[in-house]
């Protein structure tokens, strides 16, 4: 293939599509990530095409690219990484005209494509992506509301999700009658990154929690009483126990949400929850290790997650869950919502170009732990709208 035969001009359909993918695990992922020329292939009848204008990074994507099952592949397949995005819909098969006409040709969207453990080369870090909105792993997708630029809509799926998924199915707050919630006290571990940092406004602005505890640096207290924090437990000056202890209301939190994993909480989250229903929710597990695969995949290798769950369901201490996101639309859709009223803040640590530096450097910011919002990689500079 020959860069002759990639469309100069966006919006035109390709013979070929740029990724960035790997074929065998390894750590960090700058020795595993490269750019690889794939064949572009025309969506399916259920099938919609997306030329990317931009992709969010996760911590989940670096796991992948460590994950150690795909050592078990015989074969060197292309294995695509990234999960969020945004972009136009270039193509669409004649099926998903029919179930999706608001996906027509030239629509500008953003959304969740989940392919992480697939072993998938249609991931959403490359030119172009193919996606079947019927499916549950890519039906979170939205139109492209004004006046959310394409950075921005990229940035933020996995990590709405992620947190809603926890505030609202295992946090056990109200979404309908808000005020019920008022009451609620809430931690967020990490609530300074991604994750986080989305936590803390959904719980706040979204959902009208009374209180929100939020663990953080004593660098990033102002940008998280920002998103609407009321108490900060700066890691920097005490231990994340001693802050919790000291701010610990009578009778207990409502909800831990851990977006940081460890053990330095867990063994103790019984004596800082509510025993009447309060909860704790954590996204990586018991692992310490960024770059091994964290949520309810640590369930496997840590059998005494799953025994803390069985005990909270048997009503012997609180509850406790270690989760992945739930990929439902009725999750995605309040986003909206937020950012009709203008409550949405949406914090990114750094834009980075769609070449072999940029890729590496925007994974070595993400690596680094201490990011504050999102990483994302501006693929390709689009306009809003096919003319």
């Amino acid at each position: 293939m020959s860069s002759s035969d990639y469309p100069s001009s966006p919006f035109q359909i390709p013979t070929y599509r740029l990724a960035y993918t790997f074929t065998k695990p390894s750590y960090p992922p700058s020795t595993s990530i490269h750019r690889s020329e794939l064949e572009y292939l025309p969506p399916s009848e259920d099938e919609i095409t997306i030329e990317v204008a931009a992709a969010g990074l996760n911590p989940v994507d670096i796991q992948m690219s460590n994950f150690w099952l795909f050592n078990w592949q015989k074969t060197n397949v292309e294995k695509g990484v990234g999960q969020d995005y945004s972009g136009v819909v270039i193509a669409a098969g004649t099926q998903a005209i029919i179930d999706h006409p608001h996906f027509t040709v030239g629509t500008p969207v953003f959304g969740l494509h989940i392919t992480a453990g697939t072993g998938s080369s249609d991931a959403t870090l490359s030119t172009h992506l193919n996606l079947n909105p019927s499916l549950p792993a890519s039906s979170c997708i939205l139109p492209l509301p004004q006046p959310l630029s394409f950075t921005d809509a990229a940035s933020i799926p996995l990590v709405w999700l992620t947190s809603y998924t926890a505030l609202v199915e295992y946090g056990l707050l109200d979404t309908t009658a808000t005020s019920k919630n008022a009451a609620s006290t809430l931690v967020i571990l990490g609530a300074s990154g991604g994750t986080g940092s989305y936590a803390v406004q959904i719980a706040k602005k979204l959902l009208g929690v009374g209180t929100v505890v939020a663990v953080c640096s004593g660098k990033n207290e102002k940008f998280v009483r920002g998103l609407g924090a009321d108490e900060i437990v700066d890691y920097t000056k005490e231990t994340v126990l001693e802050g919790l202890r000291r701010l610990r209301p009578e009778g207990g939190y409502t909800f831990i949400y851990d977006c940081v994993g460890g053990t330095e909480i867990v063994y103790e989250y019984q004596s800082l929850l509510d025993w009447g229903g309060g909860g704790f929710c954590t996204i990586v597990g018991d692992k310490h290790d960024r770059s091994e695969v964290g949520g309810s995949f640590t369930n496997l290798l840590y059998p005494i997650q799953p025994l803390r769950t069985f005990l909270g369901w048997l009503g012997l201490r609180p509850r406790y869950h270690c989760i992945n996101l739930s990929p439902s639309l009725s999750y995605f859709a309040p986003i909206l919502s937020m950012l009709q009223k203008g409550t949405l803040e949406i914090p990114i640590e750094g834009v980075f170009p769609f070449t072999d530096k940029g890729v590496e450097d925007a994974f070595r910011t993400l690596d680094g732990g201490r990011s504050r919002g999102k990483v994302v990689v501006s693929v390709r500079e689009l306009k809003e709208r096919v003319d």
